[in-house]
């Protein structure tokens, strides 16, 4: 699955700090379960073989019942580089990602967060860094907490650092959102299970009276 996961892309999301150098992220994508199934790889970057995350549908979930929507993983993978020197033969215009560089996953529901962690770095490939929540993965399940009926929208933003080719600022980059616009669940909550037991009670007072009413007559 690595291998779908880390194929080559189609667009790169890219911003410079100058003409002369560059940092980005090549690939963001999550690994879901539904209902404990098979992980369904989604991202909003790169590995083009994957559905896109904007406006993906995971489907209709009934919350009286145990129905889960988890995060076992998440995949990112960012570059920064020295595309030159200012002035020319100087020393000073390279970024880069090292040990220290941090990246961190937060998911939103409904535009309100509902988990955050930061990543691992699990791969350097040149001037690539691969990261990842844990080797082994997480069971992070996006339903718990909702209340009500209707859809819920789920979106993403990796906040990152390196260091600028000025030397020695390190920035944070917030641009690796969920491109387009946020995955959809079609979460339909029904009513609780206490709910249906008034609506049940409801019904038999109704019967009961109903079957008075036609002994009086």
């Amino acid at each position: 699955m690595k291998k779908t996961l880390f194929a080559a892309v189609a667009s790169i999301a890219m911003f410079s700090s100058d003409a002369f150098a560059g940092a980005g992220v090549v690939e963001t994508t999550g690994a879901f379960s539904v209902n404990g199934g098979g992980n369904v790889f989604i991202s909003g970057t790169g590995a083009v073989g994957n559905p896109r995350w904007n406006g993906y549908d995971f489907g209709s979930f009934d919350l009286t019942v145990p129905n889960t929507l988890t995060l076992q993983n998440f995949y990112f993978e960012n570059f920064a580089f020295n595309g030159g020197s200012i002035p020319p033969g100087g020393s000073f215009s390279n970024n880069w990602l090292d040990g220290s560089s941090t990246a961190t996953l937060t998911i939103y529901r409904n535009a309100v967060a509902i988990y955050s962690t930061p990543l691992r770095q699990s791969a350097v490939n040149g001037n690539n860094r691969n990261w990842d929540i844990s080797a082994t993965g997480v069971t992070i399940n996006l339903l718990d907490g909702v209340t009500g009926t209707g859809p819920q929208n789920f979106g993403f933003i990796v906040d990152w650092t390196y260091n600028q080719w000025t030397g020695s600022e390190v920035l944070v980059g917030g641009i690796a959102t969920s491109p387009g616009g946020d995955a959809i669940s079609n979460v339909t909550a029904v009513p609780e299970p206490s709910t249906y037991a008034l609506l049940g009670i409801g019904a038999a007072g109704l019967g009961a009276h109903l079957v008075r009413r036609r002994r009086r007559s």
